[in-house]
């Protein structure tokens, strides 16, 4: 990969799913959960679905953007302003 190119990483759903449950037999399953955005209430999801029945109730990752800083060569990782 070259300075200034997105790194795009993706998984089926079912690799997900399989992850996720991988997650939740760790030791810190919690730790990972406690951190992750809520729908209507914080992070990413903060500002999605404040009306609706699904609010508190859904965790989820609406994804991670990166890209590399030319001059430097750093990783830079774009955050929502709700994170």
């Amino acid at each position: 990969m070259t300075a200034g190119q997105l790194l795009a990483v993706t998984a089926t759903p079912q690799a997900i799913v399989t992850w996720l449950k991988l997650v939740s037999d760790q030791s810190w399953a919690d730790t990972f959960w406690a951190g992750q955005p809520i729908l209507g209430e914080c992070g990413s999801l903060v500002g999605v679905g404040v009306d609706g029945a699904a609010k508190g109730a859904v965790v989820g990752k609406t994804g991670t953007s990166a890209d590399v800083e030319p001059v430097s060569g750093r990783l830079v990782l774009a955050r929502s302003a709700g994170n």
